[in-house]
């Protein structure tokens, strides 16, 4: 992961709890699943969008509601990889996450 998307990806856990620790609903409260396609056109609610978000996080062996630091970061290195432009990264993180 680039810095400037490091940075971000580290802004965003910082918005949500200070000991950085993300539990479900202080997300739930800033991850905006309106801007998702299967929202959009109506095949899912908000609240299924949001699930299926954070399963992505949650380990299947432990699945214990919430996202560590190191989760998150885990995540967004690994989306950040399949993104070729830091400006589309930055855009697609401050929609997804309200910044």
């Amino acid at each position: 992961m680039c810095p400037m998307c490091c940075c971000l990806a580290g802004i965003s856990v910082c918005v949500f709890h200070s000991h950085l620790s993300v539990w479900m609903l202080c997300c739930y409260r800033v991850y905006n699943a309106r801007k998702h396609p299967k929202y959009q056109n109506g095949t899912w609610t908000e609240a299924q969008v949001f699930e299926s978000f954070m399963q992505k996080f949650d380990s299947p062996n432990d699945p214990d509601g919430k996202v560590t630091h190191e989760e998150f970061m885990s995540y967004y290195s690994g989306v950040s990889a399949s993104v070729d432009d830091d400006a589309y990264f930055d855009l697609m993180m401050r929609n997804a996450w309200k910044l």
